[in-house]
């Protein structure tokens, strides 16, 4: 890697850096102006967001798999059912 590509990737990263420091002091700025009872309710709504989506999310996957299993263990019976039992006979 020559100085060259040093110096780019290093201006690159300076400039992230200060990007995302920009954007910090804006976002601190916002919500001092936000009003404490707008800031509190954004809280709670973020924290019910974020509990109840993993939850929904699993109970959605349990809930495919149990109804995945049902439906093979009633194809397997069907199958079953359908094909009649032959018994081998010995000559």
């Amino acid at each position: 890697m020559n100085v060259n590509n040093r110096d780019n990737i290093y201006l690159f990263l300076k400039q992230c850096l200060e990007e995302f420091a920009y954007l910090i002091r804006s976002g601190l700025r916002s919500l001092e102006r936000t009003p404490l009872p707008h800031l509190l309710a954004t809280c709670l709504a973020l924290a019910i967001f974020i509990s109840v989506l993993p939850l929904a999310f699993s109970l959605f996957v349990l809930f495919v798999l149990l109804k995945l299993l049902g439906a093979l263990t009633l194809f397997n019976v069907r199958k079953n059912r359908q094909a009649p039992a032959r018994l081998k006979q010995s000559d």
